[in-house]
């Protein structure tokens, strides 16, 4: 039987192997963009220039995801939104904290999902190398090299 640990890193490895199919530089300059408003970056919804390979957007989605899996519920929507209002909820920061639904979560997880959802795109882990030493570390035991964002 496989530990989850290693699916969870073989699973982000081979999304680090994978390559934009889109012209990104493209897709932002256009305005246009594709998903589900629930999982968008903040930078996605308010529509500010991307470069082409940064995949700290889809970090902040993955966070999303990784908070949804532990909890339960989603950190920006609660109760029946619209997507206005889930944009608003996203581009204004308003979520749920993960230590106010689970308190007796580690410093540690909570500063790993905090990190991967930060609301600026530099306050993330800017890459999945950075993202994957710190679940290994998590997944360890040991200390993870995020902090919360105050």
């Amino acid at each position: 039987m496989m530990d989850n640990r290693i699916l969870w890193i073989l699973a982000l490895r081979s999304c680090q192997r994978r390559r934009p199919t889109c012209n990104t530089r493209k897709l932002a300059a256009s305005r246009l963009f594709q998903g589900t408003v629930a999982w968008m970056a903040p930078e996605l919804l308010l529509a500010q220039p991307m470069t082409p390979g940064d995949v700290r957007a889809e970090i902040f989605s993955l966070g999303v995801v990784f908070f949804e899996l532990l909890t339960g519920q989603h950190p920006f929507v609660t109760g029946r939104l619209t997507a206005t209002q889930i944009t608003a909820r996203i581009t204004h920061n308003d979520r749920v904290s993960l230590a106010k639904i689970l308190p007796q979560t580690s410093r540690d997880l909570v500063a790993f999902t905090e990190t991967m959802m930060a609301y600026n795109a530099d306050d993330r882990y800017q890459n999945l190398d950075e993202l994957l030493l710190d679940l290994e570390r998590l997944l360890d035991g040991q200390p993870v090299r995020a902090r919360r964002i105050s």
